[in-house]
Formats: structure tokens, sequence, C-alpha cells
């Protein structure tokens, strides 16, 4: 899995901006999608 470090690189931003927006797209996620939909994507995480 990629670090803040090495995605804010590829996308021009600070590591610190990445990991803002991640949490920002996280937490809309979370309002979106069922918690169980959620937990099964953290179980695959090879995919």
């Amino acid at each position: 899995m990629p670090t803040f470090e090495v995605l804010g690189f590829h996308f021009g931003i600070s590591k610190t901006e990445a990991k803002e927006t991640f949490d920002y797209w996280l937490e809309i996620l979370r309002d979106v999608f069922p918690a169980s939909v959620l937990e099964q994507v953290g179980k695959h995480d090879s995919d």
C-alpha cells in the first residue's frame, strides 16, 4: 500500500494534503456505504 508521501508525490501535493484528502473521502464513503461493505473491502486488501 503506498504511503501518503508517495501518493502526494504522484499527485503533486504534500503528504499532509494527501492524507487530508484521503480522510475527507473516507468519511464520505462511510456515510454512503453500509458498514458491512467497508468491512468487506478492508478484509480484501490484496484485491
